[in-house]
């Protein structure tokens, strides 16, 4: 299960990093732009940095960046985020903060999000009640 939700959430970076046209830039001009507070790069860098992508691999590198992502409000940055206290990736695991960043990013509407927050593997086997509306979210109503 692990091996098909870290393919899922390099898709959905990909996607996004696409849509964003971040990977015409140098690794110089990336950490430039993230540490101007670019939330989109950071979100970059965290992939990069946890796929080994033009740097050297570094899950505690990823989790720096996809958390300055994270608290820019960046769905996609808090999603990632949420599976590295999952996996335990970079931080000890945490599934309580885990499942706080996916439902930040499932409000937003990310479906990775909510596809996590349905996996029984990231929940224990349910997914917490937390407002009617997270609940007609995850439905689909």
């Amino acid at each position: 299960m692990r091996a098909k939700l870290t393919f899922i959430t390099a898709i959905a970076c990909i996607c996004s990093l696409l849509s964003l046209n971040v990977f015409s830039e140098g690794i110089e001009q990336l950490r430039e732009r993230a540490d101007a507070g670019s939330a989109a790069v950071q979100l970059e860098l965290g992939w990069m940095y946890q796929n080994g992508n033009d740097v050297s691999q570094s899950d505690s590198e990823a989790f720096r960046w996809y958390h300055k992502a994270a608290l820019q409000g960046l769905a996609s940055a808090q999603s990632n985020l949420g599976l590295m206290y999952m996996e335990e990736r970079g931080v000890p695991q945490n599934k309580a903060v885990a499942l706080n960043w996916f439902h930040q990013a499932a409000d937003k509407g990310h479906s990775l999000a909510h596809y996590n927050l349905g996996c029984p593997e990231s929940t224990g086997g349910h997914v917490p009640y937390r407002s009617w509306r997270r609940t007609r979210l995850c439905r689909g109503s």
